[in-house]
């Protein structure tokens, strides 16, 4: 499997990373741009998105990409998996998340029995 980790923090980035390893390949990036500079270069089966970043958030960057693939002809539900990540646990940030359309929410901090489960499920 392809994952790609989006997060500014580079503790979360190198955490993620580690507990992602061994079910496939891993790119890290710390913003939103650079994650769509990734995804033109490579299809990723999960995207892991932080909400809170700089210049382009994780819920701009999962508009953009739902957005991109609806004009592509994908339909909802057989894009890439979409996991936002998040120390926030109000429900707007959750509700904002899945009107969106990401397919899991994961309230930081990041366990390797939360990864497990995700992957298990859209992997």
């Amino acid at each position: 499997m392809k994952f790609l980790v989006v997060d500014d923090q580079d503790e979360c980035r190198t955490i993620m990373e580690r507990l992602l390893r061994r079910y496939g390949d891993v790119v890290t990036v710390s913003n939103g741009f650079d994650a769509l500079t990734e995804i033109k270069k490579t299809m990723f089966d999960i995207i892991f998105l932080d909400v809170e970043m700089r210049g382009m958030n994780g819920l701009e960057l999962l508009h953009h990409l739902r957005e991109v693939e609806l004009n592509a002809g994908i339909s909802l539900g057989h894009g890439v998996k979409i996991v936002i990540c998040t120390a926030h646990k109000d429900g707007k940030t959750l509700f904002s998340a899945f009107e969106e359309f990401c397919d899991e929410f994961l309230a930081k901090p990041i366990t390797k029995e939360k990864i497990d489960n995700v992957v298990s499920r859209l992997g």
